[in-house]
């Protein structure tokens, strides 16, 4: 998917959970690019919440809750939040670091 569907299609983020469990993920349209799609984790109250430092088991309930809900599961492209890689080509991965793809000759 190139960056221009990513940044249209995505725009308006994504709300999981109800209440003071609401989690936001805001999309960084200039971090996106071509089958990337780069998200940033807010709590009910817009406030950033570090999606590393949350409790292992709710990130699992998160990222699964996160592709099934929005149709991410179909989608070949990569996940970020909050700078770490959560799901690729539709698929969880174990969390990791995203590392920039160095294009050096």
């Amino acid at each position: 998917m190139k960056q221009i569907e990513i940044n249209s299609k995505y725009k308006g983020g994504f709300s999981l959970f109800e209440g003071y469990k609401t989690i936001e993920f805001i999309p960084e349209p200039k971090n996106n690019q071509d089958n990337l799609l780069w998200l940033w984790c807010y709590d009910a109250n817009m406030m950033p919440l570090n999606f590393a430092k949350i409790n292992k088991d709710y990130q699992k309930k998160i990222v699964l809750e996160l592709l099934n809900r929005n149709s991410l599961k179909s989608v070949l492209i990569t996940v970020v939040i909050d700078g770490f890689v959560i799901a690729k080509n539709g698929r969880p991965v174990k969390m990791y670091k995203y590392k920039e793809k160095n294009n050096a000759c």
